[in-house]
């Protein structure tokens, strides 16, 4: 029996008050042939229970309950009950528009593509209009159209991690693709369990590597990324920078020895951006003393150490530039308190 086009699958952790309306967005998709797999990830509110009212009201609603184990277990145990053609993530928090998985899925058929990338749109956030186009700091470097595989290793590798100006690479979130499961499945492209943070960076690495081509669609459609400040990204964990040492390993073991690229500078780029990215979760500690705590384990840590030494490879704002100075001397003190 063939299965259906999209398979849309939405992690569900704490997030109550908004789980009706995201999953309504995606019942309200004008494609029909979709199948909805909700992953309640052991959410201690409402939600399992709001899962199962939404599998018991609609036939095309399917509910996998399972013990807390974090984002990217709870992707993964929707992958595995996937059966559409096409994966679509959508964060819980977060809403599509009706044509939506129509239009990624037609424009995947179209070009017979391993993912479809897009651009989302903001939707609460403090500092941005709600429907203007988000912007991370690399999409003015990204073209709409195809992408073969000359045109990855020419404009996707140079920035695949990490750039000068310490931005993230071009292709990281996950839920801004629609993706072929079976490329998906042949590559054995699944999240990294113990990777709880920022576990996009290598999946999506993996997943270009891996690809033969992709398309990009741009103009600020499809997607509402909204700005929920309980989110993962957004609220401060004991672990973060265990997990960020354990994705710069599961980088430098993918791809620092890869015979189509050198990728040398920019993993060293890619530590300094995960020291930053971890050192500003400090501003979320209000406790003085296990502020500084913080500040001294990350800088005093060896990858740290190893990567200050590649300031050269910056050229970022001069505050940062000083920060990154304070770290290299393990001002942790001073960090705590600026």
């Amino acid at each position: 029996m063939q299965g259906p086009k999209v398979s849309v699958i939405i992690p569900v952790y704490q997030v109550e008050n908004f789980l009706r309306r995201c999953v309504d967005s995606v019942l309200g998709q004008t494609l029909r042939d979709i199948e909805i797999i909700l992953v309640d990830d052991g959410s201690p509110d409402q939600c399992p229970e709001i899962c199962d009212a939404y599998a018991e009201a609609h036939d095309n609603v399917r509910v996998i309950h399972k013990k807390n184990g974090g984002l990217s277990s709870a992707r993964n145990a929707g992958m595995r009950a996937a059966s559409g053609k096409y994966v679509l993530f959508v964060d819980s928090d977060d809403w599509i528009d009706p044509e939506t998985a129509s239009e990624l899925f037609a424009t995947a058929e179209k070009y017979q593509v391993d993912f479809v990338r897009f651009r989302p749109v903001y939707a609460g956030w403090p500092s941005h209009q709600d429907g203007t186009l988000c912007d991370f700091g690399t999409e003015k470097g990204m073209r709409e159209g195809l992408y073969t595989r000359q045109d990855i290793l020419k404009e996707i590798y140079p920035r695949l991690f990490a750039t000068p100006q310490l931005t993230l690479g071009v292709i990281v979130a996950a839920w801004r693709s629609l993706y072929n499961r079976a490329f998906l499945e042949t590559n054995g492209l699944y999240f990294d369990e113990d990777v709880r943070y920022s576990e996009d960076t290598i999946f999506s690495a993996r997943v270009v590597s891996a690809t033969s081509s992709f398309y990009y669609l741009d103009g600020g459609r499809y997607y509402h990324y909204f700005f929920n400040p309980s989110s993962i990204t957004k609220s401060f964990k004991a672990d973060r920078w265990e997990s960020c040492r354990h994705l710069i390993g599961c980088v430098e073991r993918d791809f620092s020895t890869r015979a189509d690229y050198d990728f040398t500078d920019q993993l060293w780029l890619q530590k300094l951006y995960c020291v930053a990215s971890a050192l500003r979760q400090r501003s979320l500690i209000s406790d003085k003393d296990e502020r500084w705590r913080y500040c001294a384990k990350v800088c005093g840590d060896p990858v740290t150490v190893e990567a200050c030494r590649h300031l050269s490879l910056l050229q970022v704002h001069w505050k940062l530039r000083v920060e990154f100075m304070l770290i290299r001397m393990r001002a942790a003190w001073l960090l705590a308190r600026v």
